[in-house]
């Protein structure tokens, strides 16, 4: 694989991540349209790092915040009246993340092998990017919701769950679904905003892990430099991706995202036919 193909896969996994246009999509597309050859398991696990880590730099204090709430559920499950109203956000957030991940997990594990034949098949990917458009497009007709993540229900983390679990189909946006999810439940869009970025972690920290094995397995391969190299450009990608994302959602603009998928939607399913 040539340098600038790594930067290039660097690129679509640090921006269609987190940007509502589906990073599995782009990356068939980059394939069948660029001819780049297929990242690789180490190489594909880096670049999840990459994206890891630039949700970790710019929700830093919401990380802090949620490892204090995590370290005080394990002391004191049952709370305290001495605690601030911040840990005591956290430690509420911490479980509904830990809600939110099981049916993601459970999804994965199952239809993952069902559906990895889809990146196989333009057709599927053409009609998926469609369908996040029609999801994207109809969440933003809706009003905002007012609710924050403090008044976030058990069912609220369990929708979102089960909406990132659907992203395991290529062409379907983990953001989007998550976010519209989200939305559609009634959450303002910072809420909606943070807890999807939020509820990423474990699950690229979980997706990562299960290719520990295959990395065991095969050897990083001398390829060194171009592992760094992809590492950095999906994290910066990444870090700008987020700051773009949650801009453009306080401005009320995701339809814009919608007109976007459509259009690549079209052209991969010409190119299928």
């Amino acid at each position: 694989m040539q340098i600038w193909e790594v930067i290039v896969l660097g690129l679509l996994q640090g921006f269609t991540e987190f940007l509502p246009v589906s990073s599995s999509g782009h990356l068939v597309v980059a394939q069948n349209f660029l001819g780049i050859h297929s990242p690789g398991v180490v190489l594909e696990l880096v670049l999840h790092l990459g994206t890891l880590f630039s949700v970790v730099i710019v929700f830093w204090s919401d990380i802090v915040g949620l490892f204090r709430g995590f370290v005080s559920l394990l002391i004191s499950p049952t709370g305290g009246r001495s605690m601030s109203r911040e840990l005591v956000t956290y430690r509420y957030l911490v479980l509904l993340l830990l809600v939110g991940i099981i049916p993601t997990a459970i999804m994965g594990l199952l239809l993952e092998p069902v559906f990895e034949n889809l990146f196989d098949s333009l057709l599927a990917v053409g009609i998926a990017l469609l369908l996040t458009g029609v999801v994207l497009f109809s969440i933003s007709r809706l009003r905002p919701g007012r609710r924050d993540l403090q008044r976030m229900t058990i069912w609220d983390a369990l929708v979102i769950g089960v909406a990132q679990g659907c992203a395991i189909v290529p062409g379907l946006s983990r953001s989007g679904m998550t976010i519209s999810s989200a939305l559609g439940r009634g959450l303002d869009r910072d809420a909606a905003t943070r807890f999807s970025f939020l509820i990423s972690i474990p699950t690229i920290a979980g997706a990562s892990l299960l290719k520990i094995g295959d990395i065991i397995q095969y050897g990083a391969g001398g390829q060194g430099l171009m592992l760094l190299i992809g590492f950095l450009v999906a994290t910066v990608s990444g870090v700008i991706a987020v700051k773009l994302l949650v801009r453009l959602l306080r401005g009320g603009k995701l339809q814009f995202f919608a007109y976007y998928v459509w259009l690549v939607g079209v052209i991969v399913i010409w190119r299928a036919w």
